[in-house]
This record gives structure tokens, C-alpha cells and sequence, in this order.
């Protein structure tokens, strides 16, 4: 059995927050496309947080 692809799977946005959807693996946030890259330590497939008044903030999935 192969592990998940690390995917974004869908992005909504709704009253100001951003609710991204992800499978196969630790949800990632850097200020830049570039990196430097932090884990969230969220695994659990959705991940919310506001958007007002925040600078750029990418996201990737980190597989195991």
C-alpha cells in the first residue's frame, strides 16, 4: 500500500477566513514561495485562520 500524495485539495474562502483542505501529510506555511517553510503540525486535512490584515502566506503539504 502507498502512502497518500501530499496534495491541497481545496481553498475557500469565507467571511475573512481562509480554510484550506489537504491529504497526505503535515500542512506548511512560508512567507514566500521560496520558503523558509514551518510545519503546522495539522495532519488532519483542514486548516482555518483569518485573513485580514496578514501578509503573504503560501502553503504546501510535507508528505511522511
Amino acid at each position: 500500500v502507498q502512502p497518500p500524495i501530499p496534495v491541497i485539495t481545496g481553498l475557500a474562502l469565507t467571511n475573512g477566513v481562509l480554510n484550506v483542505m489537504f491529504a497526505g501529510g503535515e500542512l506548511e506555511t512560508a512567507p514566500t514561495i521560496l520558503g523558509t517553510w514551518t510545519g503546522t503540525g495539522n495532519s488532519s486535512g483542514q486548516h482555518s485562520e483569518p485573513v485580514a490584515g496578514t501578509t503573504n502566506k503560501f502553503f504546501r503539504v510535507r508528505g511522511p
